[in-house]
């Protein structure tokens, strides 16, 4: 496929992403203040130098072709860019702060991104850290259109998008919690049997951990325990803890600090389980930002530590 960049125009990206939202000529020319003929104008003029049928025109309006999906998330992505680099230099020129937009999904990561977050104020007074939490698939979907910078979040396995890199930055080990003044919690030794018989909050069948579990319970011989709650959410499985004497994992951090200010109980039974990896994601990139590179470089600083 022959093609021509020097050629390729703001407006012809325009005019995609335009078409990607709408499907319609007649919606796109009016967002962007355009006759109809001209926008199929600009859309002949672009698809004669990609050398490719980007949209097929249908009775009710324009669809996509494969080759249209393409360049639809290529805009979107160069548009974003676009409009992040002059948002930035508007902010250096008016000596206010550069922004680093951080996607963040899993559970406990607050304390590691606020290490993260202290460490880039401490280097620098020129950055804001903007954060953004969310599902996986949103704020991945939202990395690849240049909606944020970065995402760090604690995977179930390896997410391979085109367009993305992930590495993996440390695993952190559970521990089994119950409410305050848990009646095992006391007892120094505590079996896997004497666990079993109580009823678990569980993450989801199907999740890594919940794979770990059973495993480990069948490796031991033993039912898995009750379980009538689903959750991993920690706030709220913390909240449901006082209820009973019913148990659930928490990350090991996260349970040592609930522990110190005596919300939850740890118990001791040690446990050969650890949450999914923690890991960065980042736009396949040569360069990254002066500001994103060095959140990345603390990033790596701060899970050097958590390892």
């Amino acid at each position: 496929m022959k093609s021509h960049l020097d050629r390729l125009r703001f407006r012809h990206l325009l005019l995609v992403e335009t078409l990607g939202a709408t499907r319609s000529l007649r919606k796109a020319a009016e967002r962007l203040a355009m006759t109809q003929p001209g926008c199929s104008k600009l859309l002949r003029e672009l698809e004669r130098e990609l050398g490719a049928v980007l949209f097929e025109r249908t009775a009710s309006g324009v669809s996509p072709t494969p080759y249209g999906e393409v360049m639809i998330r290529t805009a979107h992505l160069m548009l974003a860019q676009a409009n992040f680099a002059l948002d930035e230099m508007e902010t250096l020129a008016g000596g206010a702060h550069v922004r680093v937009r951080v996607g963040m999904f899993g559970v406990a990561l607050s304390e590691f991104v606020a290490d993260v977050v202290q460490r880039m104020h401490e280097l620098s007074f020129h950055s804001v850290i903007a954060l953004e939490e969310g599902s996986a698939e949103r704020l991945l979907t939202a990395l690849g259109e240049g909606d944020v910078d970065c995402v760090i979040g604690r995977g179930n396995q390896i997410v391979k998008l085109p367009g993305l890199c992930q590495t993996p930055l440390f695993l952190e080990a559970v521990s089994l919690v119950g409410r305050r003044n848990h009646p095992l919690a006391k007892r120094k030794r505590i079996a896997l049997e004497d666990v079993a018989a109580l009823e678990w909050v569980l993450p989801a069948p199907g999740t890594v951990l919940r794979q770990r579990i059973e495993s480990l319970f069948a490796r031991h011989r033993l039912p898995m325990p009750r379980c009538r709650i689903e959750s991993s959410a920690y706030s709220i499985n913390q909240a449901l803890l006082p209820l009973g004497n019913q148990v659930t994992l928490f990350p090991y951090r996260l349970a040592k600090s609930l522990a110190a200010s005596a919300s939850v109980s740890i118990l001791n039974l040690p446990l050969e389980l650890e949450l999914p990896p923690v890991s960065l994601w980042l736009r396949d990139v040569y360069a990254l930002p002066p500001a994103l590179e060095t959140f990345v470089r603390e990033v790596r600083v701060v899970s050097s530590k958590w390892a």
